[in-house]
């Protein structure tokens, strides 16, 4: 596809001067810079979404600059991806979304879980066979979105306290609720207006 043409019929070409500019774009490559801390655990073959204006591309990560922007300190990750019906456009913007690494058989809570801790750290509140409550202190890992990484601290099939932890003591005896449906709220609001 010609993309610029400099020199039209019946002009005179200057020595060394281009006459057209082609270009190929049924492969297209987005530059997205990203914080260092981030970059760190990107490499290249990685997956990546591409958001776009007619919908999502799946592409890899291509590049990975090994030197540091010192303006913005961030790290320039370059990502290929095919051009189905070449919507993309060079020059346009567009969301990039890189899956630096997949976490296999790990514990995941809620962010509301965790607690900080008097001693420093992050606790979250466990219940035993008893219903009772305990202090654990936990190791973050991960975090995304509303979902943290529980590195150490927790086993498989510990009870975590999700809501209501914050204040509780250690060694308080709970009871366990199990979170309501929006039927059940549905079916509240009609008693309260039968009453």
């Amino acid at each position: 596809m010609i993309a610029d043409r400099p020199v039209y019929p019946g002009e005179m070409a200057a020595s060394g001067a281009p006459l057209v500019t082609i270009v190929d774009i049924s492969q297209v490559i987005a530059r997205a810079n990203v914080p260092v801390k981030e970059a760190s655990s990107i490499k290249v073959g990685r997956p990546v979404r591409i958001t776009g204006p007619d919908g999502d591309i799946a592409g890899k990560v291509s590049v990975v600059s090994p030197v540091v922007d010192p303006s913005t300190t961030t790290v320039e990750v370059w990502v290929q991806l095919p051009n189905p019906g070449e919507k993309l456009k060079p020059g346009g913007t567009v969301r990039v979304a890189i899956i630096a690494e997949t976490l296999q058989n790990t514990i995941v809570v809620p962010a509301s879980a965790i607690l900080n801790s008097d001693e420093g750290g992050q606790k979250v509140m466990v219940v035993d066979s008893s219903s009772v409550a305990h202090e654990r202190k936990v190791t973050i890992g991960v975090r995304q979105g509303d979902r943290v990484q529980i590195v150490g601290g927790l086993q498989d099939g510990d009870r975590v306290i999700t809501s209501g932890g914050l204040g509780l003591d250690d060694k308080a005896k709970v009871a366990i609720q199990q979170p309501k449906s929006e039927d059940d709220d549905d079916d509240a609001a009609d008693d309260d207006k039968d009453k």
